[in-house]
């Protein structure tokens, strides 16, 4: 049997799974029909504590229950596996500014490239997440 956190991970990555095909919002029979080897009752419990807690933005009726959800914010992107940590952004930006210095021609820039990269794993990488991540919001509208 599947623990509560599980199935509503499961409930969550099926909301954020039809929002990358489309964009729009998503009915609850969606979800439903997404994971249709969870009971209603369930899928139904885990649309509302989603909601409730933030990972989804769902809207609901007069008893409560969720009909629709009209956004994942970034808190339900990172849960469900479809946004990288604050972590993991700079050391994908690490390692391309690596693979970038060990690939250029130019012995300047190589230089300077290097350097970069030093600094920014010396002390710099705290900066660098706060910069990287207000970047990224900002680049997908929710900063």
């Amino acid at each position: 049997m599947e623990s509560r956190w599980e199935s509503d991970q499961r409930v969550l990555a099926a909301v954020v799974e039809r929002f990358e095909q489309d964009g729009r919002f998503v009915s609850r029979e969606e979800v439903h029909a997404a994971v249709d080897d969870l009971d209603p009752h369930t899928v139904d419990q885990a649309l509302r504590r989603l909601s409730t807690t933030g990972y989804i933005a769902g809207r609901g009726t007069a008893r409560s229950a969720v009909v629709a959800i009209v956004g994942v914010p970034e808190k339900g992107l990172r849960a469900a596996g479809f946004w990288p940590s604050r972590d993991e952004a700079i050391d994908r930006m690490l390692r391309a500014l690596e693979e970038q210095a060990e690939s250029e021609t130019d012995p300047a820039r190589r230089t300077k490239l290097r350097t970069v990269l030093a600094s920014l794993r010396e002390g710099g990488r705290e900066v660098v997440i706060d910069v990287a991540s207000a970047m990224i919001q900002a680049g997908v509208g929710l900063g």
